[in-house]
């Protein structure tokens, strides 16, 4: 889940450090190697490299050199449409529609247990019948 917002940081970070000119092809991209965005995204290494071989492979990212990206305009695009937020989002939503399909049925079969035994434990008519019928005795002695 944190795995599709960081996608989005990393975008976002390439996106913002580039020149993008209204009109032309003279779009000067931002390029940062593996260490710079270790350090800008303060994730461990290997979850940078995860994220860059992600971006890659789905022609978001360019690898220039050896150790060195840029982004694409499918990258762009990903940003700017808020791509991976909105798979963050989703993961969170269906997260909690899943903890909800297990909390309402427990919710639902305490409910209905606790309504059973009250019923069960509750007096009957005949029980308060009998108890009315020796208040009223006591009653009748009491004013004697």
């Amino acid at each position: 889940m944190a795995h599709n917002k960081n996608l989005h940081k990393l975008l976002n970070i390439f996106y913002s450090n580039g020149d993008y000119p209204d009109h032309g092809d003279d779009v000067i991209f931002g390029s940062f190697s593996h260490d710079e965005l270790k350090d800008l995204l303060k994730l461990p290494k290997l979850e940078v490299a995860l994220l860059l071989r992600n971006l890659v492979d789905n022609n978001e990212l360019e690898k220039v050199e050896v150790d060195t990206f840029i982004i694409s305009h499918l990258g762009m695009k990903a940003f700017v449409t808020g791509k991976y937020i909105k798979l963050y989002r989703k993961a969170i939503i269906d997260n909690l529609k899943d903890i909800a399909s297990i909390i309402v049925p427990i919710l639902s079969l305490t409910v209905a247990i606790l309504a059973i035994s009250i019923k069960l434990n509750s007096p009957s008519k005949e029980d308060f019948e009998v108890l009315q019928k020796k208040v009223e005795k006591l009653e009748k002695e009491y004013k004697k």
